[in-house]
């Protein structure tokens, strides 16, 4: 499906929860520096919610930028935060890493992330 423009990318999410066969309830899209959205299926119907990209000072190097994302999110998730509050500290996350070389050693630790949130 086309993803250029934010109902594209939307309509696209929305699809596989109509797929047969599929139980998929949550769909997490990472846009880059356009930043992600989270869409939930739910018993009223659906839910999207986004987040914007927190910009980086200075952009060193992309490489596990999005798996850093999603990681934060999937801890943030388990550690029983709101939707919302884990794409904030996914983005969080996301904007350290780039600001480092490599894919592991770009990876902020938690305290990290905390500290940085803080500042904003």
């Amino acid at each position: 499906m086309p993803t250029g423009t934010d109902e594209e990318v939307e309509a696209a999410a929305l699809s596989l929860f109509s797929s047969e066969g599929c139980s998929v309830t949550e769909v997490l899209v990472k846009l880059g520096s356009k930043g992600s959205m989270l869409a939930q299926k739910t018993l009223d119907g659906v839910s999207i919610t986004r987040q914007q990209v927190i910009k980086a000072e200075k952009v060193v190097d992309t490489t596990g930028a999005g798996d850093c994302f999603t990681a934060a999110y999937a801890v943030s998730l388990l550690q029983g935060l709101a939707p919302q509050d884990c794409l904030y500290r996914a983005s969080a996350a996301a904007s350290i890493c780039v600001t480092r070389m490599g894919a592991m050693t770009s990876l902020p630790t938690q305290e990290e992330v905390e500290s940085f949130l803080a500042s904003l």
